[in-house]
């Protein structure tokens, strides 16, 4: 009997270990992080009378930094951009 028991847990710990290792996320290693310290939100001033606010998140499973720049009615220009990892190249 102790050894079913025994046999059992082993059973259930490799499944949880194996369900953990397949739920990871697609972008956890170190390098999808490398711009982390960007994320939030920004007030800026490049003038005396221009500024704008930048908002920087990730998004698509933390796999994509996502920056919105909104400037002034004075700035009269908006912006986005999309940045990320390629594994591939290693940039």
């Amino acid at each position: 009997m102790r050894k079913l028991i025994l046999i059992f847990t082993l059973l259930l710990i490799g499944v949880s270990t194996s369900d953990a290792q397949t739920n990871l996320k697609p972008c956890s290693t170190p390098e999808f992080s490398q711009f982390d310290f960007w994320v939030g939100q920004w007030e800026l001033t490049w003038s005396d009378s221009l500024h704008g606010s930048n908002i920087i998140t990730k998004s698509y499973n933390d796999c994509v930094i996502q920056e919105k720049f909104d400037g002034n009615p004075g700035a009269k220009f908006n912006g986005m951009s999309l940045t990320t990892y390629n594994v591939r190249t290693q940039k």
